[in-house]
């Protein structure tokens, strides 16, 4: 069964990474278990894998037997093992709607800007369905409501020593939109979005040789989580850890032949180390 498959796959990830610290990006919802159809199909092998699930129990329901012990029935696994889920990867990616002014990160600007607009603008875009005319990529086909709820349901799950991270950031200009909505919305049992998870995630890549880029959005975060502290009153925040939970060097202007972006790994490691 699916299960079985799970199992046998998250075994060889552990098997594989040995001394790592292993984080579990949780998304791609099974076809049969989709809230919608998705109009965009990033992942031939998972169709509608970009919608959040239809009944948010049966996400925590797989979490949960990942952890219980294999004497019951369950996957086996251990916080140990698995320390860490991540909720989703880049929700944000492709969404339309405002940024609050935000540029993009090329444009050279993206360390220095706060998020801002007014609690009824993130209030809106909580519940705001992404269009499903809009081009590219889309990695979460619903709304940062629907985000944090799931992430309520996992959250209420895990066993101890295992931590909710989210969300993956990517950095589009609508980054502070997404974030500040999936942060102050109420996500069930008097928790807002903000409260489930103890690390922001986020993917700084590079364009271009301009290792500050990863400098700047790393500042950017930071500023966001002051910015909602303040906003939501909650001090923690400004000082809630930060983790870049993926990266690269997007460059097509390189001479290397071997890779999709014209570096080679040990090229896009060093400049990585240099950031």
């Amino acid at each position: 069964g699916s299960r079985t498959v799970a199992k046998t796959r998250i075994r060889e990830w552990i098997d594989n990474t040995p001394g790592c610290t292993r984080i579990w990006t949780f998304g791609l919802t099974p076809d049969w278990a989709k809230k919608r159809d998705v109009p965009t199909q990033i992942w031939p092998n998972c169709p509608n894998g970009a919608s959040p699930p239809a009944d948010n129990s049966k996400a925590a329901n797989f979490v949960q037997w990942v952890f219980t012990p294999e004497g019951s029935g369950g996957g086996g696994f251990t916080p140990a093992e698995i320390p860490i889920i991540e909720l989703w990867n880049e929700p944000n990616f492709g969404a339309a709607g405002p940024s609050y002014g935000e540029p993009h990160q090329d444009e050279g600007l993206f360390g220095q800007v706060l998020a801002s607009g007014t609690g009824a603008d993130a209030a809106r875009d909580a519940g705001r369905e992404i269009p499903g005319s809009i081009p590219g990529n889309i990695f979460f086909y619903g709304t940062p409501r629907e985000l944090a709820t799931l992430g309520k349901a996992i959250k209420d799950v895990l066993p101890v020593g295992v931590q909710l991270v989210g969300c993956g950031w990517e950095d589009d200009a609508n980054v502070a939109r997404w974030m500040r909505a999936s942060m102050t919305v109420d996500a069930g049992g008097g928790f807002k979005g903000a409260d489930l998870i103890s690390m922001v995630t986020y993917h700084p890549y590079m364009y271009g040789n301009a290792p500050q880029n990863v400098r700047n959005q790393s500042v950017a975060y930071r500023q966001r989580l002051q910015f909602l502290a303040t906003e939501m009153g909650r001090p923690g925040l400004a000082t809630m850890p930060l983790a870049a939970s993926e990266s690269g060097y997007e460059d097509v202007s390189g001479p290397y032949t071997g890779g999709a972006y014209g570096y080679s790994e040990s090229q896009v490691a060093a400049t990585l180390k240099r950031a």
